[in-house]
């Protein structure tokens, strides 16, 4: 007998427009999916990180604008039915852990918007 491969159980990363915290119509789609995600495997936990490109201070990027995505995030979730309890951990990392290092090269405002964003772990 062969079997179905399992299916993707990863969620997406929301993503932010520049110096904002505020849900984008595209980001409450993917946070719909992600909490669907949730809602089918009741006893996976979740992990939270926070990014911001590297425009801005570390400490802003850091302690404000990631942290308030987190926030934001974590907000719709709680409204949407997701446990607090499920929620392991959340991290703001700022311009530390970029997707494409705008350091090194000279970023596209697309490129900084891959920065821009909350990921999701799942953790069993």
């Amino acid at each position: 007998l062969q079997t179905k491969p399992e299916p993707e159980t990863k969620p997406e990363p929301v993503y932010f427009d520049f110096d904002k915290s505020t849900l984008r119509p595209d980001a409450q789609q993917t946070l719909d999916k992600n909490i669907a995600l949730l809602l089918a495997n009741p006893g996976a936990r979740l992990r939270l990180t926070g990014h911001a490109d590297a425009r801005g201070t570390t400490d802003y990027n850091e302690h404000k604008i990631a942290q308030k995505r987190i926030d934001t995030v974590k907000k719709y979730l709680l409204a949407h039915g997701i446990k607090a309890s499920r929620i392991v951990s959340a991290e703001a990392k700022g311009e530390s852990e970029p997707a494409v290092d705008c350091a090194k090269k000279e970023c596209t405002e697309e490129e900084h918007q891959l920065n821009r964003r909350v990921e999701f772990k799942l953790v069993r």
